[in-house]
């Protein structure tokens, strides 16, 4: 539909803005922090040198305020579900238009805005511009009131009248969860997620209303040949390679614990086996006796793309997530996952056909994953590769969110 108008709102920049067709629509993005000396989007705050030490100091006092506010009530032990909530610290509406003066929206989509955009800031939007809004659940904030990930709880389902991560003022979460059904519930909305996701949201007061899109990102990579690859990283030919990483090696939320005790147990008398694990910290690699640990450390996507590669199949624990999307990097270069049943895993993987779908929070079911791609015969592994590659080809050619959103718009 030419001639649209879009005005894309995020945290930082989007990976996926530059892909949207100019020719399309018009579009203007506006984000909260700009990392770049030259770019066509508006923001509030640009990093530079004297910025990041300005923003250290607020974070040193931020961080004191948040302890005040917060950090009296916030269960620690609960740190998996990234408890947030400071909506009233969110931009207002009039500033946001200000950045791009005499442009009247028809789309505004939303992306990751954690203290940038509330739903209070949305509902004056729609009152101003009365715009068709897309928002993008980059991870489960939209859902719940004040978590960003839901683990296992499903109080956002009962509005949050008695949220499980906060030891006292439990009203926090369920007023902000009313907020977001008195804002959001009855403007013309698209959400646009991972299944997973999207059946939760259809289940809340919030969504119900609002159309919804899957979503399946498929992440462009870079494919290295297996020989290549394992040269790289000193891995044996032979080698049964098992990978596992994350930016955050001891974030609670990405489950490692489970992947140690997994691979500890599968560890125990096998030969011919190296665990490569990525990541901004290194672990003790006595912990798999006489098995091979090979650490990199941090990889960039390149390095990523190349352990993936090296490897026969990926280890994925994480508790609490819409994705990961490593998943989907894994998918896109034909390796099986072993994942947890949850997120995108449970979407991308058939279980014993892609991959593995583990019991949650049960490291004995992943060793039981990991146990049955090391079982398969040459042939079997390669008929399970053709099978991922396959099955994520079509998600591959579905049509693009924006096609679909100006296509409802116009009819």
């Amino acid at each position: 539909m030419l001639g649209t108008r879009d005005i894309h709102l995020a945290g930082h920049v989007m990976d996926n803005y530059n892909r949207v067709p100019e020719d399309l629509f018009e579009k203007k993005m506006i984000v909260l922090e700009s990392c770049k000396k030259k770019e066509p989007y508006a923001f509030f705050y640009r990093e530079s040198f004297w910025y990041k030490i300005r923003k250290k100091m607020f974070l040193k006092f931020h961080s004191f305020f948040r302890w005040v506010k917060f950090g009296t009530i916030v269960d620690k032990n609960k740190s998996e579900f990234c408890f947030y909530s400071f909506d009233d610290e969110c931009k207002n509406a009039n500033n946001i238009l200000a950045k791009c003066k005499d442009f009247i929206p028809d789309v505004i989509s939303v992306h990751w805005v954690a203290g940038f955009v509330s739903s209070k800031t949305i509902r004056d939007l729609y009152e101003l511009t009365r715009a068709h809004f897309v928002l993008f659940f980059v991870d489960e904030a939209p859902l719940s009131g004040g978590c960003h990930y839901h683990c296992d709880c499903e109080q956002y389902l009962f509005e949050c009248q008695n949220c499980p991560v906060l030891k006292r003022g439990k009203k926090i979460a369920h007023i902000q969860m009313q907020n977001k059904i008195a804002n959001l519930s009855d403007i013309p909305m698209t959400i646009i997620g991972s299944p997973y996701d999207m059946e939760k949201a259809k289940e809340t007061i919030v969504y119900k209303n609002a159309d919804i899109i899957n979503s399946v990102p498929c992440p462009n990579v870079i494919e290295f040949p297996r020989d290549v690859a394992r040269k790289d990283f000193n891995i044996n030919e032979k080698d049964f390679v098992i990978f596992v990483g994350a930016s955050n090696l001891h974030d609670k939320r990405k489950g490692l614990e489970y992947s140690l005790d997994a691979l500890k147990l599968f560890s125990k008398g096998k030969e011919n086996v190296a665990i490569l694990i990525c990541g901004k910290e290194y672990l003790d690699a006595s912990l798999f006796g006489n098995v091979r640990v090979i650490q990199p450390g941090f990889l960039d996507k390149k390095g990523m793309c190349k352990a993936f590669c090296a490897c026969d199949v990926f280890l994925s624990s994480t508790i609490a997530d819409s994705g990961p999307m490593m998943v989907n990097y894994s998918f896109m270069l034909g390796v099986p996952v072993v994942s947890f049943d949850l997120g995108i895993a449970r979407t991308l993987i058939k279980h014993k056909k892609t991959g593995f779908l583990a019991k949650y929070k049960d490291s004995r079911s992943l060793k039981e994953g990991i146990d049955f791609i090391y079982g398969m015969n040459k042939t079997e592994r390669e008929s399970m590769r053709e099978h991922i590659v396959n099955s994520i080809k079509k998600y591959i050619d579905t049509p693009k969110w924006y096609d679909l959103i100006y296509q409802k718009i116009g009819d």
